[in-house]
C-alpha cells in the first residue's frame, strides 16, 4: 500500500487546549495508519465566525498515512469524538474540544457529499494559512495552483501569537 501525506489544522479552544492537540496526534498516530511527521508552531487566536470569550490554539501538521482520504476522516471523527467534540446541525461554529480538518491530502481534488479536498475555506483563514506555510510554504494548493506561502502573503495581516515552537509533536 502506498504512502500518502496528509495535511491536518488542529484547533481547541476549551480546556486543557495543549493537551487535546498531544492527544489527537497520539491517536493518529496509534489509530490512522501513519505517522504525525511535522508540525507547525501552535498559535493563539481569536475566534473565527463565532461569537466566544475562548481563545483558539491553532497548529497545522503533517500525516503520512496509508490510509484513503475517506478512512482518515473517519479516523479524525472518532479521534474527535473520543474528547468530547460536538457538532450540532444548524449550529454554525461552537467551542470545542478538540477539531481536526483534513486541509489536503497529497495533490488530490476531491468534492464530495462527506469530504471536500482541499479545505473549502483553508485559503480564507489566516489561522490556517500561517501554520501550513511554517510547516509546507512550498506546498502548492491543488485547485487554486499557489504555493502556502503565495496564499498566505495574500491574506490581510491579523493577530496570531505563537504559544509554542515548531515541532512540539516530537518533543518528550
Amino acid at each position: 500500500m502506498d504512502c500518502h501525506t496528509a495535511y491536518l489544522g488542529l484547533g481547541s479552544n476549551l480546556g486543557d487546549r495543549f493537551g487535546y492537540f498531544c492527544c489527537a496526534v497520539a491517536g493518529l498516530n496509534s489509530k490512522a495508519q501513519g505517522e504525525v511527521s511535522g508540525s507547525s508552531s501552535v498559535y493563539e487566536t481569536q475566534p473565527v465566525d463565532m461569537d466566544s470569550p475562548n481563545r483558539f490554539l491553532n497548529a497545522a501538521v503533517r500525516f503520512d498515512t496509508r490510509l484513503s482520504p475517506e478512512e482518515l476522516l473517519a479516523c479524525i471523527h472518532d479521534i474527535e469524538n473520543e474528547f468530547g467534540r460536538e457538532r450540532v446541525p444548524g449550529a454554525g461554529y461552537l467551542d470545542r474540544t478538540i477539531d481536526i480538518d483534513l486541509l489536503a491530502y497529497d495533490d488530490l481534488v476531491i468534492r464530495g457529499t462527506q469530504l471536500t479536498v482541499p479545505h473549502p475555506k483553508m485559503h480564507e483563514r489566516l489561522f490556517v494559512m500561517v501554520p501550513m506555510s511554517e510547516l509546507a510554504g512550498g506546498f502548492v494548493h491543488p485547485v487554486l495552483r499557489k504555493t502556502m506561502i503565495e496564499i498566505r502573503s495574500s491574506l490581510p495581516a491579523g493577530e496570531l501569537k505563537i504559544w509554542k515552537e515548531a515541532n512540539w509533536h516530537a518533543q518528550k
